[in-house]
């Protein structure tokens, strides 16, 4: 196997282990374990823990992008932007329920630069993704969509995650026509 299939392999695995357990039960010897690899190949590609969480964001933004953007409408609107908000109830409903998992490493290691920038990066991806769908003469509602996209991730464990988006799909079209929200 080459090597970068080997980090990749390695990282998938550590992204699993970290969306079903969270950051402190999955040890080195759990992710080893779950790569098929040798103790020796996951510390030549990923020399730390720390070094194997960033792996596992890395992994975990580049499938949340791609996922995001699947089957998406080219141009900018309402069915962009609900389209956006269908795919991250798809992937709340899926394996991934338990929230977002850059807050909960940014929560589990508040010190760490790597993670803080690899969170800043999720975020920075997923801000971009939402203003590729929003028409150039709405750009001011980018900020509320991107606080409806994480409103989204962490009620849907709560709600359910069709009835966020459900929601989040009525408030952004609402945004969208110019109306403002009703009160809370």
């Amino acid at each position: 196997m080459a090597k970068t299939n080997t980090k990749i392999k390695i990282a998938a695995a550590a992204n699993r282990l970290f969306s079903e357990h969270g950051f402190a039960e999955p040890g080195v010897e759990a992710i080893r374990e779950a790569a098929d690899v040798s103790i020796r190949t996951l510390y030549k590609h990923y020399p730390s823990k720390n070094a194997m969480i960033v792996a596992a964001l890395a992994y975990r933004h580049k499938a949340y992008l791609a996922h995001l953007r699947k089957n998406s409408p080219s141009a900018p609107g309402s069915a962009a932007i609900a389209h956006l908000f269908q795919c991250v109830a798809v992937w709340m409903s899926g394996d991934h329920a338990r929230g977002c998992l850059f807050l909960q490493a940014l929560a589990a290691y508040p010190g760490s630069t790597t993670i803080i920038n690899e969170v800043e990066r999720n975020k920075s991806g997923v801000r971009a993704e939402i203003a590729r769908r929003v028409p150039a003469h709405n750009q001011a509602i980018i900020p509320i969509l991107f606080l409806l996209h994480e409103g989204v991730t962490a009620a849907a464990s709560s709600v359910g995650a069709k009835v966020a988006a459900e929601n989040a799909i009525a408030a952004a079209n609402r945004l969208l026509a110019g109306n403002d929200l009703p009160p809370g």
